[in-house]
């Protein structure tokens, strides 16, 4: 990847540089500016980062601040004492979709807070420590996105609405017969379907996507009806959104910028959109949450209306309940358990709750307690049912509140001796109650749930299904005993 500067990171850089020189002189803006020939307004600009000085005004300014031409024109962070805030950073990261720029970060950067500085040290620090790579930074910030926009994103709704309108055939119900026809008649894109290789490489690739010599989509044959469609209403996302910076494969191997991969999400979710209409989703849902009592049967029956994978379903609700119904305090995650080991892998993660909801954790094992470990373990042993689906109230064992969660689980078709799960959870607040009555039902069971074995404080009398000892809790409890004897020990007078 090119970790070039690019200008607006150059020109933040020049004046960041330029201000700490200044400071250290003990110069004021317009003693500099008037020792330099420049006006103050126009170094003001320098420092903020919105202009670049020409070669002239550099030398001048070189002069009045005790340092060569080159050193002054070098860009070097490390130089700079701008630690922390890596070239490949300034560039990757999408401040604009933030509704920033790296510019209006120049007045926090420089007011001197050492303690600024050494947070945006840290975060750079543990960047490196812990080799977080450039996809992990990436999708982190499309999931910060999507909590800003608490996952709902309305230029994308009428865009799908919009599409509709043009063609007629897909108001109803996209097949995966009028797609095809609409992209290939009307949006020039061909389409194959091939049997791919059955090598490590090519095993999990659903579709490849070809520019030359003619915009062509190869699909996996091997693929079910749903994920045709799925990948045929994203190609229509690709192309009614306008979008020309794509993934060529999905899922995605090579990301190599936050503008790719928010791309590959909007595509994504157009076709979620597309397949399952809003309104018509909305009327469902409000229709099945009024019901006194859940029912399997009638989750999975919403599930077959729309002829949709589970996952694409579940995604459409986590964008439908935070704006459609209210309920912010929503997480969803998915879960994958590689077959006849110990071994379950959270491989997704959305959260927008502040209360307590399972996160993503290395080197631990997630609570064994949890619906979608628990269908995991049963579609594991029960090799003749397809999949499990649960929905149960869960509350982490001594807190408060608790959430109504919906787990799914079946044997992955992309991963060989795999199984996938899905869970959406959400908050039981009064809000809740009020327009999702179902999730109060008697019928429901309440589990007690922790997040890792290791962070649990449940004894093994307690608990049946602890695979780990609780080193996490009990380091914490060692930790608490030392500051309650330092605590006793101050407050005793002498």
């Amino acid at each position: 990847m090119d970790h070039q500067l690019n200008k607006e990171s150059i020109n933040l850089l020049m004046g960041i540089k330029i201000r700490k020189l200044r400071q250290e002189k003990g110069y004021s803006l317009s003693k500099l500016a008037n020792a330099s020939g420049l006006s103050i307004s126009y170094l003001s600009e320098i420092e903020k980062g919105k202009k670049y000085p020409s070669v002239e005004k550099l030398i001048s300014l070189s002069k009045e601040l005790g340092i060569s031409f080159q050193d002054l024109a070098s860009i070097n962070t490390d130089q700079e004492g701008f630690n922390g805030f890596h070239n490949s950073m300034l560039n990757s990261f999408p401040f604009q979709h933030f509704d920033i720029s790296a510019n209006d970060l120049l007045p926090v950067i420089n007011n001197g807070d050492t303690n600024l500085a050494a947070f945006i040290r840290t975060l750079h620090d543990v960047v490196q420590t812990y080799d977080t790579n450039v996809d992990i930074f990436l999708l982190t910030a499309l999931r910060s996105l999507q909590m800003m926009k608490l996952n709902h994103f309305e230029d994308i709704e009428d865009s799908v609405t919009s599409f509709k309108k043009r063609f007629p055939t897909l108001l109803n119900s996209p097949t995966t017969e009028n797609l095809t026809e609409c992209l290939y008649e009307h949006l020039n894109i061909n389409i194959e379907y091939r049997r791919f290789e059955s090598t490590e490489e090519f095993v999990k690739i659903r579709s490849v996507f070809k520019s030359e010599p003619q915009n062509t989509i190869y699909i996996n044959k091997e693929l079910s009806d749903q994920q045709i469609r799925f990948i045929l209403a994203k190609e229509c996302g690709y192309l009614l959104l306008n979008i020309t910076k794509r993934a060529q494969t999905t899922p995605d191997i090579h990301m190599e910028s936050f503008d790719e991969v928010l791309n590959n999400f909007r595509a994504s979710y157009f076709a979620s959109a597309l397949l399952m209409d809003k309104t018509k989703m909305k009327k469902d849902l409000t229709t099945f949450f009024s019901k006194k009592t859940w029912s399997d049967e009638g989750f999975w029956a919403l599930i077959e209306k729309y002829d949709v994978t589970p996952e694409t379903f579940f995604h459409r609700m986590s964008q439908l309940l935070p704006k459609e119904f209210g309920h912010t305090d929503l997480y969803s995650l998915r879960i994958h358990h590689n077959l006849n080991t110990n071994l379950f892998v959270m491989t997704k993660e959305l959260n927008f709750t502040e209360h307590f909801s399972p996160k993503a954790v290395k080197d631990e094992h997630y609570c064994r307690r949890w619906t979608p470990i628990r269908l995991l373990q049963n579609l594991n042993k029960d090799t003749n049912k397809p999949y499990q689906l649960v929905a149960e109230r869960v509350k982490k064992v001594n807190t408060e509140g608790s959430f109504f969660n919906i787990s799914y689980a079946h044997s992955s078709s992309v991963r060989s001796k795999s199984n996938v799960s899905f869970t959406l959870g959400f908050h039981i607040n009064d809000k809740a109650c009020e327009t999702l009555p179902l999730v109060t039902s008697p019928s429901l069971e309440t589990k007690f749930i922790n997040e890792t074995c290791q962070r649990c404080p449940l004894t093994e009398s307690e608990c049946s299904d602890r695979v780990a000892p609780p080193l996490v809790h009990n380091d914490s409890l060692e930790k608490e005993k030392r500051r309650d004897k330092i605590d006793a020990f101050i407050a005793k007078p002498e």
